[in-house]
């Protein structure tokens, strides 16, 4: 036996690869702040980390990325006085300005007076004086770590500070400010709720004189909104009021709409300031008329609360950004049109919940990245294409929203696994039990239906375990052969789960059913893993690691090592040159065991917190609590690569990883990348991966977007898949003719037929000829032609004497010959034209036949 101890941790590596740098994938908020409309209210702007977003309101797509900003933004807004440019500031003071129309290319950018390395920047607004060119920036700002923030004005060329409003105190938060300006007026609305609730109102002309008025409120208040024209506020609060605020710079009156019974989140006025929408915790969006406390209208089941509202211009659609990181574009008559759904989201870093209870794997089929979703469901992440694919509705329960006074569960997806070939997948869902409501745990299993491209129900068992599950794992087989799933519970037992036949009397086929039960010696249970070829499994219990049989749950050899004292919380089987061997980790450090000689291979003392294996390669990757990384081989103690901090502690922690294979063969410079691609997750939602510096990666941020019009956007439907942006062709473009009629030919022909009453119609031998013809694009154009006259006259002259003949019915078959010779004679003529009048020709041939054969079955459909 051959042992290892490294107290300080990996040694130095292998291999050299230069500098690697972190590269952001997908992920991070986008429902932080407000979104806003372009003034043609055609793009939504997005605040996105420290760029900016737009998106194409009728498709969702997007357009382009505003970049130039270190730090995240504080927000965005389009200029005062030129619409065309917006405008965005960072939480350091950063200002920035584009031009909507370059495509992301910066105009101007300045540094904020005394914002760096002193305050923070929670939000900001923009307001223009009339005695000056370049507008000012309100903004709310505060020391980091306080509660309460103030009102600060800067402008946005000098940077310099400006006493518009005096000393305004407001929460420390985005929330807590409403600015509006029209024709030299500007309203301000600010609250802070420390000590006590206090609402001030600011009234600015032009700059040169100020009135401001406060009054108190004994609810804590949640978000505030100006009216667009008048001198008008609404206010939502802790207890869901809704409170509009008139005669303000008197003293302040209020009515209070109240329908809400959680925080209201949200208020925003329409564009003309009839109506305004509240949002908050119950998912659901209102409308209210301003002149009435019960004309409302609702929105119901969202996909979650709701965090922010704004509306675009003319009232024609409503952006909702909701808690599960998406946003939902809704008309002016309450139904959901579009959204935009960046990294989908099942709980927030502030609900003290662990972000990701199933952690993250890859679909063997699509080599998507799976992992939670909203709550109940489970989102596949194309990680090639950087969008949502879809998300795969597991309980299959509506979502319960929050009450005042107690905290509801929503049972929610805890683990899950596929299998080699993806075409099976077993969930656990899980909701913790309450006083008076029993604890829920269910194990399905879902069966990948070819034919409707969708996971269909095969099993669902209840209570599999005592408890919760701790792992759930596939057992690796070639051509699902011997299907069999392995759990492991709190009960201290693991169960293998296989495929047989229904005993059911309702049901026929294959479903799913426990076949053995294991224990070891009445410890508690952790992870476990397979191996590459399904022979053996390896499970910790407690700080021993135990290989069994699959198929018989024979124990093959347990394996302790002296000095452990904590329980293994990792198990990885070895893969390609290394499967003999299997790694366990705890937070004491890494072990790796070698199966063979059953011996403890080596030892290195690692703060684990991440161990994730590539299913492809031999290689393997751990995190630890610190953020330090390192990728080793099991069969060599050196690290193939290290770095200690891949990211700062005090921004977030890396909580997940996983080994995504490439969906196509590429060159990377990265030996242990070159079948797969590492990616890691940290605790502020936000997905990343490592490149080296000199690698052209593909990112959100820096793709070509420019050459993407707006108007080129075109909806993802199979149809407009097949249109090609450029088509070329060897055939020689002919000569199309155009035709001078207007409209569909024959239509008001047809109207006028109709218009007559049936029992005062003549009979169908008279306006036959006359209805068919006005069908005819060549016989229009004919009419209108001054040569083709006489022929017309001639033909009308041979109608009427038809009209006035007794033996009706000779004479229409004389004329129908002879305008069938008259057809002929034009066709020969006419035989080096355009294919569209031989068509034409061809056609009224033809209608003439059809005008000979019998019309009876035409008067009775008429009758």
């Amino acid at each position: 036996m051959v042992i290892q101890k490294l107290s300080e941790g990996f040694g130095n590596m292998n291999e050299k690869y230069g500098n690697l740098n972190v590269v952001k994938i997908a992920g991070g908020s986008i429902v932080e702040h407000p979104a806003i409309f372009s003034s043609n209210g055609k793009n939504l702007f997005v605040v996105h980390g420290n760029c900016i977003r737009s998106y194409n309101v009728e498709t969702g797509e997007l357009v382009t990325v505003y970049n130039g900003l270190s730090k995240d933004a504080a927000g965005v807004a389009l200029h005062p006085t030129h619409p065309d440019k917006l405008v965005a500031v960072s939480c350091v003071g950063e200002f920035i300005e584009w031009e909507c129309s370059s495509r992301g290319s910066c105009v101007r950018k300045s540094q904020l007076g005394e914002i760096t390395g002193k305050f923070v920047v929670q939000s900001f607004s923009l307001v223009q004086q009339q005695d000056e060119e370049t507008p000012c920036v309100v903004c709310v700002a505060a020391v980091s770590g306080q509660n309460q923030a103030c009102v600060k004005t800067f402008c946005s060329v000098s940077g310099k500070e400006r006493n518009l409003f005096g000393k305004i105190r407001v929460d420390n938060h985005n929330k807590s400010l409403a600015v509006r300006q029209t024709d030299g007026e500007i309203l301000l609305a600010g609250y802070c709720n420390k000590p006590k609730t206090t609402l001030t109102f600011c009234v600015s002309y032009n700059g040169s004189e100020t009135k401001e008025t406060q009054v108190f409120s004994q609810n804590k208040m949640t978000c505030v909104a100006c009216h667009p024209t008048e001198l008008c506020v609404i206010t939502g609060d802790i207890i869901g009021c809704v409170r509009v605020w008139k005669n303000l710079l008197r003293k302040p009156v209020y009515s209070s709409y109240h329908w809400h019974t959680l925080p209201v989140q949200s208020v925003v006025f329409s564009d003309s300031g009839s109506y305004f929408y509240s949002g908050g915790g119950e998912c659901v969006l209102v409308r209210w008329l301003l002149d009435t406390t019960t004309g409302r209208k609702f929105l119901p089941r969202l996909s979650s609360e709701i965090g922010h509202l704004s509306v675009s211009p003319k009232n024609l659609c409503i952006s909702v950004s909701t808690r599960d990181n998406g946003i939902q574009l809704v008309n002016s008559s309450l139904q959901c049109v579009n959204s935009i759904q960046c990294f989908c989201w099942s709980s927030l870093p502030s609900d003290g919940k662990y972000l990701l209870p199933v952690e993250m794997t890859t679909d063997p089929r699509t080599k998507a990245l799976v992992t939670n979703g909203r709550v109940g469901h489970l989102q596949f992440f194309s990680v090639d294409q950087r969008n949502l694919l879809f998300l795969l509705d597991v309980v299959g329960r509506n979502y319960l929203t929050q009450e005042r006074s107690k905290k509801i569960q929503n049972t929610d997806v805890v683990k899950f696994a596929f299998n080699s070939d993806g075409s099976w997948l077993a969930s656990v869902e899980f909701c913790e039990g309450e006083e008076k409501v029993p604890q829920e745990l269910r194990l399905k299993f879902w069966e990948y239906n070819k034919v409707s491209q969708k996971y269909v129900l095969n099993t669902c068992v209840e209570n599999p375990h005592r408890g919760a599950v701790k792992a759930i794992q596939f057992r690796p087989s070639a051509n699902n052969e011997n299907l069999m799933c392995v759990t492991a519970g709190e009960d201290f037992k693991f169960r293998t789960w296989s495929l047989q036949e229904s005993t059911s009397i309702y049901r026929k086929g294959l479903v799913w059913n426990s076949e053995n039960v294991g224990f070891y010696r009445n410890i508690p249970i952790g992870d476990l893993s397979f191996s590459s070829d399904g022979s053996l499994m390896a499970i910790a219990f407690g700080p021993t690691l135990t290989v069994w049989v699959p198929g018989s749950n024979q124990l093959k050899c347990s394996l302790t090592r002296p000095d452990a004292e904590e329980h293994l919380s990792h198990v990885e089987f070895g893969r390609r040159s290394c499967v003999h061997l299997v790694v366990t980790g705890s937070k004491l450090g890494i072990a790796v065991w070698n199966l063979l000689s059953v011996s403890l291979l080596w030892v290195v003392h690692f703060n684990l917190s991440v161990l994730v294996s590539d299913p492809i390669s031999e290689v393997v990757a751990a995190f630890s609590d610190e953020n330090d990384f390192v990728i080793f081989s099991p069969n060599c103690p050196d690290p193939i690569f290290k770095q200690n901090g891949l990211i700062s502690c005090e921004d977030s922690q890396i909580v997940n990883g996983v080994f995504v294979p490439h969906a196509r063969q590429r060159n990377s410079n990265i030996s242990w990348q070159s079948t797969s691609q590492l990616h890691f997750f940290n605790s502020k939602q936000e997905l990343f991966s490592l490149e080296h510096s000199t690698s052209n990666v593909d990112t959100e941020e820096n793709r070509n977007l420019d050459v993407l019009p707006t108007e080129s956007l075109k909806p993802k439907t199979p149809y407009a898949a097949l249109l090609a942006q450029q088509s070329q062709s060897d055939v020689i473009d002919t000569k199309i003719e155009q035709h001078k009629h207007l409209g569909i030919p024959g239509f008001e022909t047809l109207q006028e037929l109709l218009k007559s009453p049936a029992h005062s119609m003549p009979p169908l031998s008279l306006v036959s000829h006359s209805l068919l013809l006005s069908f005819i694009t060549g016989a229009n154009k004919r009419r209108d032609d001054p040569n083709s006259h006489r022929e017309l006259s001639d033909e009308d002259d041979e109608e009427m004497d038809y009209n006035d003949d007794s033996d009706k019915e000779e004479k229409e078959d004389q004329t129908s010959e002879r305008r069938l010779e008259n057809t002929k004679r034009e066709l020969m003529s006419k035989h080096e034209s355009t294919e569209t009048t031989s068509m034409a020709a061809d056609t009224e041939q033809h209608l003439l036949r059809i005008q000979k054969k019998p019309l009876d079955w035409v008067s009775e459909l008429l009758t």
